[in-house]
């Protein structure tokens, strides 16, 4: 069984630039980390119940702080919880360029 990590990330709209009337792109800013002791995979049948659950405990835990829509003028924080394989790889490092 390979590694796994639960992130929770806060996701937020930015403009890209102005090419082909504006583009946009999500970043995600990861705001909590919990790793999956390997431990839990000695029992494969309640594995994916565990990881299931403390995702969903993760994303209730966290779900004050999302606000408006992201995808509306109005702006706003979008808040999703991701099983990983890498710690943290769905974080954004660097603003994309437009092609």
């Amino acid at each position: 069984m390979t590694e796994k990590f639960i992130t929770v990330y806060q996701i937020t709209r930015h403009l890209g630039g102005a090419e082909e009337g504006g583009w946009w792109y999500n970043w995600y800013e990861p705001i909590e980390t919990i790793h999956i002791p390997r431990r839990w995979a000695k029992k494969p049948n309640r594995y994916w119940d565990k990881i299931n659950t403390l995702k969903n405990q993760m994303q209730r835990k966290h779900a004050d702080r999302a606000w408006g829509n992201i995808y509306s003028a109005n702006d706003g924080i979008l808040v999703k919880t991701y099983i990983e394989e890498t710690c943290r790889e769905n974080e954004s490092t660097e603003c994309p360029h437009y092609e």
